[in-house]
């Protein structure tokens, strides 16, 4: 009888406790493909993307709400924020299966997904005598972190996002670099930003890595205008300039521009309340929006340039070949983007049993505290009445980010 991975039981244990306290949650993130899906089906295309607006305020075609209040869907309500050719993709899945079945299957998907993306990120960032114990150890972290949680309950589509990225890391270290390109275009294909991680490669050297996500990018891209047309492209793009142009800040918004907007302009930030249907004693939720000034908007391009062109400059030297080079690539480009949610942060976290076999146990564990307790259902329960959480959350935890970016480019002059 053939012997079972010990890790893979884990993932697949992981997985089915998170389906099971998951799978009858609404999935707000996954339902704006589904809705996508449901006009580009329809041919209404002109409800896909929300109408022209100056604000990102994060809210969907009207035509959605009056959809979706009709049958009986009384939680959140968000926009489709991907390429077209996933519109044209949720349109397939929009004629083949019901959005609850959907759900229940990428319920159980998505966070199997997680466990993998930890077991990828784990086997390059330590030596494999300890793979399990280190597995078990970021498995436990990411059940008790906001960022895998809401994304988790949500469905949302960045985990794939997240496990492409490091599969493709991790495929061409190994030396299957047509198989780390493409899965790398795939997840460029979903959200923009792996662009740049691509562009490390070819700093890297990683030519046939970088080749493959050209050519296979090129052909989604293709692809893209082909099924969907460019006019809907327009208007994809039009919504990402808005988006760029925009600030939106909750307590799961972790990144410099939030921080800013809430430490300096929060008297000229703009309040949109959620669009879920509250229940009897439920509180009420929504974020804040306001529109970037021009110097604030090219300032930003200029940080995420700079970072850029610092990263390709390290991917070129001894320190670009160390795993951990990449987790710290992913979180710099989280904190200086437009918009990073928790979850963007996942992939970057999933290595950081890297930093116990770096520091040493003692001060590892410190580190990785340091990191992740902001971002834990614990610090949550503990944190005092009179500091509310909504407003201590997002600055600390953006701040934990940035300390994990810290402490990885420290952990990268240090030998495993």
């Amino acid at each position: 009888m053939p012997r079972i991975n010990p890790i893979l039981l884990l993932i697949i244990g992981f997985a089915g406790v998170s389906w099971a306290r998951y799978h009858t949650e609404p999935s707000p993130d996954l339902l704006a493909t589904w809705m996508a899906g449901k006009y580009y089906a329809a041919g209404l295309l002109d409800q896909i993307y929300p109408a022209d607006q100056q604000v990102f305020v994060m809210r969907p075609p009207n035509d959605w709400l009056l959809s979706l209040r009709a049958e009986g869907y009384n939680g959140a309500i968000y926009p489709f924020i991907y390429p077209p050719i996933w519109a044209w993709v949720g349109s397939g899945l929009y004629t083949i299966a019901s959005f609850e079945s959907l759900a229940n299957i990428a319920s159980f998907l998505n966070p199997l997904m997680l466990g993998f993306t930890i077991w990828l990120a784990v086997r390059m960032a330590i030596e494999k005598h300890a793979l399990i114990i280190m597995v078990l150890i970021m498995v436990a972290l990411f059940s008790t972190s906001i960022a895998a949680l809401v994304a988790l309950e949500q469905n949302q589509p960045q985990i794939l996002v997240g496990f492409l990225m490091v599969l493709g890391v991790e495929r061409t270290r190994a030396g299957s670099p047509v198989i780390g390109g493409a899965a790398m275009a795939i997840a460029a294909s979903l959200k923009l930003y792996p662009v740049i991680f691509a562009l490390l490669w070819w700093a890297q050297g990683e030519r046939k890595a970088t080749g493959a996500f050209t050519l296979i990018g090129g052909a989604v891209g293709l692809a893209s205008v082909v099924v969907a047309g460019w006019p809907l492209h327009a208007e994809f793009l039009s919504e990402i300039k808005v988006i760029s142009g925009s600030v939106l800040t909750t307590f799961f918004t972790y990144s410099l521009d939030p921080t800013i907007a809430e430490a300096l302009f929060s008297d000229q930030m703009r309040q949109i309340p959620s669009l879920k249907v509250l229940q009897p004693g439920e509180l009420s939720a929504g974020w804040s929006v306001m529109a970037k000034p021009t110097m604030w908007r090219l300032l930003d391009a200029l940080l995420l340039i700079s970072a850029t062109v610092f990263l390709y400059h390290t991917a070129k030297g001894s320190h670009g070949q160390d795993p951990l080079f990449w987790p710290m690539a992913f979180t710099l480009i989280a904190l200086l983007s437009p918009l990073s949610w928790g979850y963007h942060y996942l992939p970057a976290l999933a290595f950081g049993a890297g930093l116990l076999e770096r520091f040493g146990i003692r001060r590892g564990a410190f580190a990785l505290f340091a990191v992740f307790f902001p971002l834990s259902t614990i610090f949550l329960l503990i944190n005092p009445p009179w500091l509310p959480w909504e407003a201590t959350v997002q600055p600390l935890s953006t701040l934990a980010m940035a300390l994990y970016a810290v402490f990885l480019w420290f952990a990268l002059r240090k030998q495993p």
